[in-house]
């Protein structure tokens, strides 16, 4: 976590050298330029976060919330235990609901493993209209925003959905 914190704008989670997608950890308000936060609840985990940019929160798209029972998507955050990252992986216990989440990537895509309590439902959230900071999040001391225009998801299967965005940064 070093240089991820009071400004640093580091990025926490795994990523590849020319890699596509740099999946990791939204934290407290969604205020923070990479998405990491040392205080504050985990809100899920978005697919593209930049690094060391400065500046106003960028990105942060398409979030990923595990939940224990059933969905409620605006109960979703969670305190943290066992945050740890390391070159190419990053894993964090949710503290609400007991759910291991791992994280690493490859080329193109984020990959995720989600170890769940047994004695609970499985529940997988996606939410394709997710990022750090919206134009109408105003007032920010950064004179930047994003505008999601569209987006699209596809469940192709019970293990696998595919999606599409169309948003505008710095607009």
């Amino acid at each position: 976590m070093l240089g991820a914190d009071k400004g640093g704008n580091v990025f926490v989670g795994p990523t590849l050298p020319f890699g596509m997608a740099k999946p990791g950890p939204d934290y407290g308000g969604n205020e923070s330029n990479a998405g990491w936060e040392a205080k504050g609840d985990l809100h899920g985990f978005s697919q593209l976060h930049v690094s060391g940019t400065g500046g106003g929160p960028k990105y942060g798209n398409i979030l990923v919330q595990a939940q224990a029972g059933k969905a409620d998507p605006a109960h979703a955050s969670s305190a943290r235990e066992d945050e740890r990252a390391e070159v190419g992986y990053y894993s964090v216990k949710l503290a609400n609901s007991g759910i291991k989440a791992e994280l690493t990537t490859a080329r193109r895509t984020p990959v995720y493993r989600f170890t769940y309590p047994d004695s609970k439902d499985r529940t997988l959230l996606l939410d394709v209209g997710h990022m750090l900071m919206k134009i109408h999040d105003s007032p920010h001391r950064y004179n930047e925003g994003q505008v999601l225009y569209s987006t699209d998801v596809h469940v192709v299967s019970p293990t696998s959905a595919t999606d599409w965005s169309d948003l505008c940064s710095g607009a």
